[in-house]
């Protein structure tokens, strides 16, 4: 089972591979992935670019309540002849998690006509691919699952464009220069409405993760396997249909998903309302475990200061 999983994500990185040359043959205007259009030299002029985005979140449930608070900031400086370098961090303050950041990183790179390559060093995810448009309590147990394939004491470089992403890098040691950890590599590639990604870690167990994700009309599907390879590999299927219009400027947004893990697997339910900064969740489901059926209902809400 778990070579044949295995085999699935490099089939997986193998298709998305081809895809990125052909892609890198037939297109000559990239953009930085998850930014603008990549410029070419010429219109390079030294830029300083600065994003925070902190919310609030509560949720209940008939097992368990959580209360956190979660700031996330991008810094990044951009010289006129391509050079940049830039942080990352988010840091939470978790009723579930305590107080910590999760994320922590500098990077630097330089910018090409049509793609950048990028140094990354610190604690990060690798996988953009993920689970969306569910209550707080669900998306703290799917990153739990592994969705967002996080590594840390990590260095790592990547080939970044519009559509593709490559990277290659070493992660888990005592440091981040330490090289005493394992080797990983990984590919991200969005192709019309889908986007593929998958990556493995070559450690004494070798595991990986594989991701697909269609997004058209407001409807979305994802589907993700993290951790395979290993005893708590486990697999998500969600759809959510978001953006309906309810009445006078409120949006409702439903979600199903469907986990399993190896002596476990469930069912989740969202229904959410949204007006300007707050979203308010209702939610309900449950999971099966050594064949009993335990339901889970509860109500959430998130708030963006």
């Amino acid at each position: 089972m778990k070579k044949s999983v295995l085999k699935f994500v490099v089939a997986i990185i193998v298709i998305a591979l081809v895809v990125v040359v052909n892609t890198i043959q037939r297109e000559s205007d990239f953009s930085i992935a998850g930014g603008p259009r990549v410029k070419s030299l010429k219109e390079l002029n030294d830029t300083t670019k600065t994003s925070v985005i902190a919310f609030a979140q509560g949720n209940i449930t008939t097992e368990e309540s959580l209360y956190q608070v979660m700031t996330i900031g991008n810094w990044e400086h951009q010289y006129s002849n391509g050079l940049y370098y830039g942080a990352d961090l988010v840091g939470t303050v978790s009723s579930q998690f305590g107080i910590m950041c999760p994320t922590y990183d500098v990077r630097a790179g330089w910018i090409f006509n049509s793609f950048r390559l990028e140094a990354k060093v610190g604690n990060f995810t690798r996988n953009g691919v993920t689970t969306s448009g569910f209550d707080p309590q669900y998306s703290n147990f799917c990153v739990l699952l592994g969705e967002s394939a996080p590594v840390s004491n990590a260095v790592q470089l990547a080939f970044i464009s519009n559509k593709t992403k490559l990277y290659a890098g070493h992660q888990a040691g005592t440091s981040f220069y330490a090289f005493n950890g394992n080797y990983y590599a990984g590919v991200e590639q969005k192709i019309s409405n889908v986007t593929v990604s998958g990556g493995m870690d070559f450690a004494e167990n070798t595991t990986g993760y594989a991701a697909v994700k269609w997004s058209a009309n407001n409807n979305t599907i994802t589907v993700t396997g993290n951790k395979l390879g290993a005893e708590a590999q486990n697999f998500v299927l969600s759809y959510v249909r978001s953006n309906i219009p309810v009445f006078k400027g409120i949006k409702m947004n439903v979600g199903s998903a469907f986990w399993t893990q190896p002596e476990k697997k469930g069912l989740q339910l969202v229904t959410g309302f949204n007006k300007g900064k707050v979203t308010l969740f209702a939610q309900a489901g449950g999971y099966m475990q050594s064949k009993i059926f335990t339901p889970v209902g509860g109500f959430g809400v998130n708030y963006n200061l």
